[in-house]
């Protein structure tokens, strides 16, 4: 269902990698330190800033979710992309409570437009090889793939805090640029609708699935509510580290620690 060629197809699979390594924050384990260092953050204003970042995500999730379908999940990755670079140039010009805000605000739409693109790409394209029962070996392999590269990043760009704190926050502007123009031999693939002669769901039959589905939604909240309560300290967990004294360029190698686990559960 698709005119796409066998060698367009297949680097859509190959790209993948490069999609997820460079979606990832390098920056992540020194963000909250620069915050307070530079840009003067006190613990409540990270903790504000993460309130932030979450409540803005929830607020385009949807809205995100539906321009992919409509438009297309590669313009929807290029769209992020193209945030996070914004983003993250505020974050090194513009170091100050403002401009921080506002670039966190770009990162959290961008990640929105980011959030399940990639993967649904991934989908279609199986799909229109014929071989969709492979997406979740090849989606663990893909992703053990990334981490490993990115434990190699995560281990490097800190370091190179100590030579400039604004220097880790350029190379993610350089990592989000790779991803923006990575996305460029991407090729969009529609998923295949049989023609059933239905017409679209209506608001009301929607909400009837869910409420049959009830026992799932809950599942789903609750992994949310546990997912949030374990991300949601890790910037102060940062700072406490680096009270306890390790320096923050090498704050680096303990995520990278924690992506070669993924590799191996991967």
């Amino acid at each position: 269902m698709t005119r796409l060629s066998k060698a367009e197809l297949q680097r859509n699979i190959r790209l993948q990698v490069v999609l997820r390594v460079f979606q990832k924050r390098v920056f992540l384990p020194l963000a909250a330190i620069y915050f307070t260092t530079v840009a003067g953050f006190s613990l409540s204003d990270i903790g504000l800033l993460a309130f932030w970042f979450a409540a803005i995500q929830v607020l385009c999730e949807v809205p995100t979710g539906m321009f992919a379908d409509r438009y297309g999940k590669v313009i929807s990755e290029r769209l992020g992309a193209s945030l996070n670079v914004c983003a993250t140039l505020l974050y090194v010009f513009a170091p100050f409570k403002l401009g921080i805000f506002a670039g966190m605000a770009l990162e959290a739409v961008g990640y929105s437009f980011f959030g399940g693109a990639c993967e649904a790409l991934l989908h279609d394209t199986l799909q229109a090889q014929g071989r969709v029962g492979q997406y979740t070996r090849l989606a663990s392999r893909i992703q053990s793939a990334s981490l490993a590269i990115n434990a190699i990043l995560l281990a490097l760009v800190p370091m190179t805090y100590k030579i400039n704190p604004r220097y880790p926050f350029l190379l993610g502007t350089a990592a989000y640029a790779t991803l923006l123009f990575s996305t460029f031999f991407l090729r969009e693939v529609y998923p295949h609708k049989p023609q059933t002669g239905k017409v679209a769901q209506t608001i009301s039959e929607k909400v009837a699935i869910v409420k049959r589905y009830r026992k799932f939604t809950l599942f789903l909240l609750t992994f949310g509510i546990i997912s949030a309560l374990y991300t949601a300290p890790s910037d102060f967990v940062n700072l406490a580290l680096r009270d306890l004294g390790l320096q923050p360029e090498r704050m680096g190698i303990l995520f990278a620690v924690a992506s070669l686990a993924g590799v191996v559960f991967g």
